[in-house]
């Protein structure tokens, strides 16, 4: 077993980079929500997770070699899966106050577990307004 000695290895701090400006993206093209990304190179994948109101033992996972073209590819991918993970929540993509979201993230229905449902089987009530 390795000693954890506080330095990164050259892997590790390539894969923070890449995590850290994945969440700066994400903050930037649906701001107000707090984005967290996972990057694994070893696994090939990047696992993106909005814990206010996803359970992160299931992440939105992107492949690595989807994203890894250029910075472009990796923008267009990522604005496409943060919409595509608010709207499975029904939340707005627009900017949205702290309270308002909150109170949108309150009403989702939960499971048994209290993770908020996003199979589309319930639609919360504020749908549409």
């Amino acid at each position: 077993m390795q000693e954890f000695t506080g330095a990164l290895s050259a892997r590790q701090q390539r894969e923070f980079e890449l995590a850290s400006s994945i969440v700066t993206i994400l903050s930037a093209a649906y701001p107000g929500y707090a984005w967290s990304a996972c990057v694994d190179a070893r696994q090939g994948i990047i696992k993106i997770v909005e814990p206010t109101f996803m359970d992160s033992t299931i992440p939105f996972v992107i492949h690595l070699h989807e994203v890894l073209y250029s910075e472009k590819v990796l923008r267009s991918k990522l604005a496409k899966v943060g919409g595509e993970i608010l709207e499975r929540f029904f939340l707005p993509r627009e900017t949205v106050s702290k309270s308002r979201l909150e109170s949108k993230i309150l009403a989702l229905p939960k499971d048994i577990r209290g993770n908020a449902k996003f199979d589309g089987h319930c639609v919360p009530n504020w749908i549409g307004k």
